[in-house]
C-alpha cells in the first residue's frame, strides 16, 4: 500500500506544476476513464498481472492529479469577480475571527454571504479581510455576528522587495480572497460564537499572560505581546503556542482517563460491563472531544493538520493495525494532503513532518536508555535529537535556533502539558456556561508561567542562546559539502557516547549550510 500512497501523493504535488487547471481536470478525467476500461480488460483476461498493476498505479496517479486540480478549481470558483474590484458594493459579512482594533482603524475577517445582491451558497462563500477607518466611535464586530457593509474591495498584492514576505500567498492559504475598506455598516444579528465568548472572558479577566491562555485554549494569538512571542521563540517554545499534536494528545489522554473513571464509578452491572468495549468507546469519546477542541480553535490550518494526523493514528489504534513507523508517517502525510492539498506550502507542515520523522529515526538508530531515570534520559536524548534535526529548518525559517531549547523544553513542556493546559481548558468549559469560576481556573493555570517568565526572558536574551550565522559568509560548494557530511553522520549508527558527542559537534557546522539573511524574528 505504501507504493500506492506515494504515487497518489506524487499526483497531488504534481498538480501545482502547471497553470491550466481546466485542461488537466478534463485530461485527468478522460485518462481515468480510459485506464479503468483497460483495467477491466486485463481483469477479465487474468494473465497480465504486471500490466494490470501498472494500469492501477497510473489510475492512482491521475486520481491524485484530479484531486489536486479539483481543489485548485474550487479555489478559483470562490474568487471574487474582477469587475467588483475597485467599486463600492454592498455585502453581508459573517464575522468568523476576532476583530482587532488599531490606533486608526479596526480590522475584521469573515465569510461573504451576500455579494452585490447575490446570495452565495455556503461552499462558494469567499472570505475577505476588511479595514474600517475612523471607527473609534463604532462597536467592534465580534465573531458570529452578521453585518451589512458598504465596502470597496481590492486584490491583495505582494511586497515588491525580493525575498520579502509573500502577503498574497499568506492570505490565499487562509482562504482570504480580497481586501477592502468599509465605508459604512450596520449590525444585523447580535449572536456571538462560543470562541468569541471565551475570548471576551479571557480579555476581561485580570490575567498576567492572557495571550498564552488564549493561544492554548482557542488558538487566538492577537493577545500575545511582541516580547512574549520573541521570548518563547528564542527559547524554542514557540511550537507550544500553536495547537498541535502535543495539545491534542494531552486532551485525548485526559478524556480517556475521565471516561474510564466514570465507567468504573457508575453503578453498572457486571453483565453490561462485559458487553461494552471500554477501549473502543473511550477512544471514540476522545476523538469527539478532540474534534470539539479543534473546533474551539476555529479549525485553523495548523490545527486541522494536527487533528488529521491524530485521527489517522487513532484509527489505526482502533483497528489494531500494526505498521512500521515510516509507513504510518506516509499514511499521515497522505491524509493531510487529502484534507488540505496546499498543506505542503506551509513551513509548519515540514516542521511537523520533520519532527515526527526525527522521532522515528531516533528510535531506530539510537540505543535506548536503561537503568535508573531511563525515562528522563530518553526525554533528554529526544530533545537533543530534535535540536540536531530541526536546526536546519529553524535556521532557514527563523534565521537561527536556540541552543537552550532542549533544556527549556524539558523543564517547561511538562508544566504546560500537566498544569497549564488542563486547568485552562477546565476554565474554558466553565466560561462556555457563563460561570465566574472560569477566571479562578485561568488565574491558577498561569501561576507557573508567571514565575517562569523572568527566567525565559533572561535565557532568550543570553548571548549564547540564539545561534545565527548570517554574518559569516560561506561559498555554495561548502554548504553542499557540509550538508552531505551531516547527512552521512545522521545515517551512521550511533550507540556509544563519543559517537553521540561527535554528532552533536556537527551542529554548528550544519548551520553553515543553511546560511541566510533573515533577522530571526517569528512572523
Amino acid at each position: 500500500m505504501d507504493r500506492w500512497l506515494l504515487v497518489f501523493v506524487g499526483g497531488i504535488l504534481s498538480a501545482s506544476l502547471h497553470s491550466d487547471i481546466k485542461f488537466w481536470l478534463i485530461f485527468s478525467t478522460i485518462a481515468l476513464l480510459l485506464l479503468a476500461t483497460v483495467n477491466a480488460f486485463f481483469y477479465f483476461r487474468q494473465r497480465e498481472v504486471k500490466q494490470r498493476t501498472i494500469v492501477l498505479r497510473l489510475m492512482v496517479l491521475f486520481c491524485g492529479i484530479l484531486w489536486g486540480n479539483a481543489n485548485l478549481y474550487w479555489q478559483n470558483l470562490r474568487a471574487i469577480p474582477d469587475e467588483l474590484m475597485g467599486n463600492e458594493i454592498q455585502l453581508t459579512l459573517v464575522v468568523d475571527e476576532m476583530s482587532r482594533r488599531y490606533p486608526f482603524h479596526l480590522r475584521m475577517t469573515g465569510r461573504v454571504e451576500v455579494l452585490a445582491g447575490k446570495v452565495l451558497p455556503f461552499w462558494l462563500q469567499p472570505r475577505v479581510q476588511l479595514s474600517w477607518y475612523n471607527s473609534h466611535h463604532k462597536q467592534v464586530p465580534k465573531a458570529g455576528e452578521r453585518w451589512q457593509l458598504e465596502v470597496k474591495l481590492k486584490q491583495a498584492t505582494d511586497y515588491r522587495n525580493q525575498g520579502s514576505f509573500r502577503y498574497r500567498k499568506y492570505l490565499l492559504r487562509n482562504n482570504i480572497y480580497a481586501l477592502g475598506t468599509v465605508k459604512d455598516g450596520e449590525k444585523l444579528t447580535r449572536v456571538i460564537s462560543f470562541r468569541q465568548r471565551v475570548f471576551d472572558g479571557i480579555e476581561r479577566a485580570d490575567l498576567s499572560e492572557p495571550g498564552i491562555l488564549a493561544a492554548l485554549t482557542i488558538g487566538e494569538r492577537s493577545l500575545l505581546t511582541s516580547a512574549t512571542r520573541e521570548s518563547w521563540q528564542k527559547t524554542g517554545l514557540a511550537h507550544s503556542l500553536a495547537i498541535s499534536g502535543l495539545h491534542l494528545g494531552m486532551v485525548a489522554g485526559s478524556t480517556i482517563l475521565f471516561f474510564r473513571f466514570c465507567f468504573y464509578c457508575f453503578p453498572i452491572s457486571l453483565k453490561n460491563r462485559e458487553r461494552l468495549d471500554i477501549r473502543l468507546w473511550s477512544l471514540v469519546f476522545a476523538a469527539i472531544v478532540v474534534s470539539g477542541y479543534a473546533g474551539m480553535s476555529g479549525f485553523s490550518i495548523s490545527t486541522v493538520r494536527a487533528l488529521t494526523m491524530f485521527l489517522v493514528v487513532l484509527l489505526h489504534i482502533v483497528l489494531k493495525l500494526k505498521l512500521n513507523p515510516l509507513s504510518l508517517l506516509l499514511r499521515v502525510v497522505a491524509a493531510v494532503l487529502v484534507v488540505d492539498v496546499f498543506a505542503w506550502q506551509d513551513p509548519g507542515f515540514w516542521l511537523s513532518i520533520t519532527a515526527v520523522a526525527a522521532l522515528f529515526l531516533a528510535s531506530w538508530r539510537w540505543s535506548k536508555s536503561r537503568g535508573r531515570f531511563s525515562a528522563v534520559k530518553s526525554l533528554w536524548s529526544i530533545q537533543w535529537q530534535l535540536l540536531v534535526v530541526m536546526s536546519p529548518l529553524s535556521f532557514l525559517l527563523f534565521g537561527g535556533f536556540s541552543l537552550f531549547a532542549p533544556v527549556v523544553n524539558l523543564l517547561v513542556l511538562p508544566v504546560i502539558s500537566f498544569w497549564l493546559l488542563p486547568l485552562a481548558l477546565i476554565g474554558t468549559v466553565f466560561a462556555l456556561f457563563g460561570s465566574d469560576i472560569a477566571v479562578s481556573f485561568w488565574q491558577l493555570s498561569e501561576l507557573p508561567v508567571t514565575c517562569l517568565t523572568p527566567l525565559l526572558d533572561a535565557l532568550a536574551g543570553h548571548p549564547a542562546n540564539w545561534l545565527e550565522l548570517n554574518q559569516w559568509p560561506i561559498t555554495r560548494a561548502a554548504r553542499f559539502a557540509v550538508l552531505f557530511a551531516l547527512t552521512a553522520a545522521m545515517l551512521l549508527p550511533v550507540s556509544r557516547g563519543w559517537q553521540r558527542l561527535g554528532l552533536l559537534l556537527c551542529l554548528p557546522v550544519a548551520a553553515f549550510s543553511f546560511f541566510n539573511h533573515r533577522d530571526g524574528k517569528l512572523r
